[in-house]
């Protein structure tokens, strides 16, 4: 596949993301305020996801259309800013949502309005001032530059004077994988003793005192349809997780590989790793719509109201 026909497939591929993710987004933003924590960090995340995807989309379709020799610094470093800037976000809002579940579900925490907004606001500060510190020590030209797929201007990963940056953006990405992975095994043997606990209780009907008080500072107040929303939740995030994962790996393996050895790598093995990503910010707003039932029917409801009106 030549350079032109990845920029095409690349083209759809970001063109179906940024529609998805900004569907979410836009349908569910106004109702922000009245959404539990975890759905906050999901709308910011297909907000993310559509800057992320959007911004490239433009850099993938001026390279399609322009001659192959065509470069604007100026414009790339920008681009390379907004594109690294997205990327973090999105990690930070992953871990997040990792974050809310374990202290919800294993430490039995009540997430706060004003802890989300403090976590929100700490990563857009710490992402904001990553990105921008090349541009004020004046070597935004060494460290943003535009990758050999075209698809997208990003941290030189291979270039020397980029190793600060690029460092600091793998350390990011790789905190939330290497510790995502812990959190959800253990919110999957706190969710596993609770329904060992209740299938005990559905055998045995002279347990349920004992059974009862177990479960008063966990549970005590939800109605069935809450448990199985909290239910429906967990999976959704299990989910988003689980795709992140595998959207982001390949590219950190990427980058790592170029930040130590300062090479390029073959364009296959970027290209792959790209894709990966751009896949990943698909499957995720499909899986929030599957999975969150408040969401999705925000959405519908929206679209009704646009019927009606009609």
């Amino acid at each position: 596949m030549n350079l032109k026909h990845r920029l095409r497939v690349t083209i759809v591929l970001e063109s179906l993301s940024s529609i998805l993710n900004l569907t979410v987004a836009v349908f569910n933003i106004r109702y922000i305020r009245k959404l539990p924590p975890s759905s906050v960090l999901i709308v910011l995340l297909c907000l993310s996801d559509f800057g992320f995807n959007a911004n490239n989309l433009i850099t993938s379709v001026i390279h399609l259309c322009l001659p192959d020799s065509y470069y604007d610094s100026q414009a790339c470093q920008l681009q390379g800013a907004i594109t690294t800037l997205m990327g973090l976000l999105s990690m930070g809002l992953v871990a997040g949502l990792t974050l809310f579940r374990y202290l919800m579900i294993v430490r039995g925490y009540h997430i706060q309005p004003t802890f989300t907004i403090i976590y929100i606001a700490s990563l857009a500060g710490i992402s904001t001032t990553i990105v921008v510190f090349p541009f004020v020590l004046g070597v935004a030209d060494a460290v943003y530059g535009l990758q050999p797929t075209k698809i997208a201007c990003t941290v030189a990963w291979h270039e020397p004077r980029a190793r600060g940056m690029a460092i600091s953006c793998m350390i990011i990405i790789a905190i939330p994988i290497a510790t995502i992975s812990i959190a959800y095994f253990q919110i999957y043997q706190k969710v596993s003793r609770e329904f060992k606990a209740f299938k005990d209780l559905s055998t045995t009907s002279k347990d349920h005192e004992r059974y009862t008080a177990s479960r008063h500072n966990i549970n005590q107040c939800l109605t069935k349809e809450d448990q199985e929303r909290q239910k429906s939740l967990l999976i959704q995030s299990v989910a988003l997780v689980s795709c992140f994962l595998i959207g982001w790996t390949p590219y950190l393996i990427f980058a790592s590989i170029q930040v130590i050895t300062g090479e390029h790598l073959s364009l296959d093995f970027e290209f792959v790793a790209e894709m990966c990503i751009i896949l990943n910010d698909i499957f995720s707003p499909i899986l929030i719509l599957i999975f969150d039932k408040v969401l999705r029917s925000n959405i519908l409801n929206a679209g009704k109201t646009c019927c009606c009106r009609d």
